[in-house]
């Protein structure tokens, strides 16, 4: 039904030829949607003649192709490694701290940003950096907080949906989408990594001086706990090899959490479990139920 402004860069063909035509007319396209799972959120990836990655993604009325030309490996991700540190529990606050900076330090790693943040979403939606990796040029943000305003609650849930969100140049241009009927508004883009960004998100970057950002949600019991955040002072792209990476490194981050923060739970049912059999042992040792209560308070 629509297509990008720009899609002859990627497929030599024009928005118009595309447009109404039957999947088919891409042999590629008609086999990887016949394998795309039904649901809505399915997605599926491969790799194209000339170094291009499609990814095709259900959405509730359609189906989105993205197309981005492949990053050329240049080193060894060595993301086992790195995944190895995070694939535990830590045993105490202090060691929960020294997990999120090898989280932070693994993401500045993969990805190469100037900046890396753990952002620690409040009760109230406020948030807290309580781990950091950054530069001297961009200056440090870690223990500052910053009101729920700056990241609403329309871009909270679809970190809910989404593994990442990046913005390789807050300078580009948009690339307007194209289409025979519908209005371009009507296309459902929430799961879109090539999505265009909103000019009050890019003003907020712009102030901070930051021309590229990459963000990573940390997701505990299905809800939103935290982000990564990072931060370039020059445009950068990642492919998404090295994202997929990066949101793997994350998940191994939440799974860890997840679990410290199930076992703190339990040490303290745990706790208040005794204390109520202490308490239910020294009514029972009075005759009178009322003396046991108040010999709890001694």
């Amino acid at each position: 039904t629509h297509a990008a402004a720009n899609i002859r860069d990627y497929l030599a063909l024009d928005p118009a030829q595309c447009c109404g035509q039957p999947a088919s007319s891409l042999p590629w396209l008609g086999a990887e949607l016949a394998a795309l799972p039904a649901e809505n959120g399915a997605s599926r990836q491969t790799t194209l003649p000339d170094g291009i990655e499609a990814r095709l993604l259900r959405a509730e009325h359609g189906v989105a192709v993205e197309l981005e030309r492949e990053e050329p490996v240049v080193d060894d991700l060595d993301l086992h490694a790195l995944q190895q540190g995070m694939l535990r529990i830590p045993a105490s606050e202090a060691d929960l701290q020294a997990y999120g900076n090898a989280l932070v330090a693994g993401i500045a790693r993969l990805s190469g940003f100037h900046r890396v943040m753990l952002y620690r979403f409040h009760d109230d939606w406020s948030g807290e950096v309580i781990a950091e990796q950054t530069t001297p040029e961009l200056g440090s943000y870690l223990g500052l907080r910053f009101p729920a305003s700056d990241i609403p609650a329309i871009a909270r849930r679809l970190y809910l949906i989404n593994d990442w969100r990046l913005i390789a140049d807050t300078r580009a241009a948009a690339v307007a989408l194209q289409g025979r009927t519908r209005a371009a508004d009507d296309v459902d883009l929430s799961r879109s990594d090539l999505r265009s960004v909103s000019p009050v998100h890019l003003q907020y970057l712009a102030n901070m001086g930051v021309h590229a950002s990459f963000s990573l949600p940390v997701r505990v019991a299905g809800q939103l706990w935290g982000l990564v955040a990072c931060h370039h002072l020059q445009a950068k792209y990642i492919g998404a090899r090295r994202r997929r990476a990066c949101a793997a490194l994350s998940s191994a981050y939440a799974l860890g959490l997840s679990s410290f923060i199930a076992a703190r739970r339990m040490q303290s049912i745990d706790r208040l479990d005794r204390r109520v059999d202490s308490i239910l042992e020294r009514i029972a040792s009075h005759d009178n139920p009322l003396d046991g209560i108040d010999s709890c308070g001694e």
